[in-house]
């Protein structure tokens, strides 16, 4: 299949599509939005072949499951680091409990650096099961010079979130405030052990952006904060005039009179 779209904006592929050489003539498009839905286990399509032809993007969401594509037995993919320079918005959605969140995330900025990113994403699976061997995950030499704005959902305090968090306020330099959204499981009374004991957590990590904001939220609260371009998970409701398309597994709408 070959798409050739010189207008279309924005990009949807919440299933498994790979395009091989025949994606081109996409310069426009703004935000990409490539996720998982329901890929079987062990199963990954060629993520990294998309997002190279989607690297001038400026908003981008991507599950977990894509991001190991990058990464195949310690070693990143032909034609990677890819830098994407015109990133500013990146959202990373986790979609297994069992993902380990900071291997994900130090696998992604080793794969795809992104200097001038402002805005940051992370939402994690509820119930999150760590697994331990992915701890010593070693950690990109990156500064964020531009990211002024990070939201995690879904946080639960438990040490691969905790040590996900020291990493992003040590590298943030410019950072304004960082959001964390409880899980449902959490007590959000101001004097519940749980809360106590995650502000305790966040309250000795060091920063720095000294006068970063660190604001804890309940999940009821998650929308008063800043909320990303692409708010629905796994299904795109609506388009906008014509200029996004939604492509479902293998079966696709071609939106855009351009298409080829």
């Amino acid at each position: 299949m070959e798409i050739s779209a010189p207008h279309l904006e924005s990009f949807v592929n919440h299933k498994s599509l790979p395009f091989d050489d025949g994606f081109y003539n996409v310069s426009n498009i703004n935000d990409a939005y490539i996720c998982s839905d329901g890929w079987e286990a062990g199963y990954y399509e060629p993520f990294e072949r998309t997002l190279a032809q989607l690297s001038h993007i400026k908003v981008l969401t991507i599950s977990s499951v894509c991001v190991a594509t990058l990464l195949w037995e310690g070693v990143t993919c032909e034609g990677y680091p890819l830098e994407l320079s015109n990133l500013q918005e990146l959202q990373l959605v986790f979609d297994h409990l069992d993902d380990e969140p900071i291997f994900y995330l130090f696998t992604f900025f080793s794969a795809c650096p992104s200097p001038f990113l402002e805005k940051l994403f992370i939402k994690l699976t509820s119930n999150f099961e760590k697994d331990d061997s992915f701890l010593m995950t070693e950690e990109p030499d990156i500064v964020f010079e531009n990211l002024s704005w990070i939201k995690i959902t879904n946080f639960g305090g438990s040490p691969p979130e905790l040590k996900m968090v020291k990493f992003l306020l040590k590298k943030a330099i410019m950072l304004d405030s960082i959001f964390i959204v409880l899980t449902d499981q959490c007590d959000m009374a101001n004097n519940s052990l749980s809360l106590r004991i995650i502000r305790g957590q966040l309250s000795v990590i060091p920063k720095a952006s000294k006068d970063a904001r660190i604001v804890i939220c309940g999940p009821l609260d998650s929308d008063r904060t800043i909320n990303p371009t692409h708010t629905t998970l796994y299904y795109q409701e609506k388009y906008r005039n014509g200029t996004t398309v939604l492509l479902n597994g293998y079966n696709f709408s071609l939106l855009d009179e351009d298409f080829l």
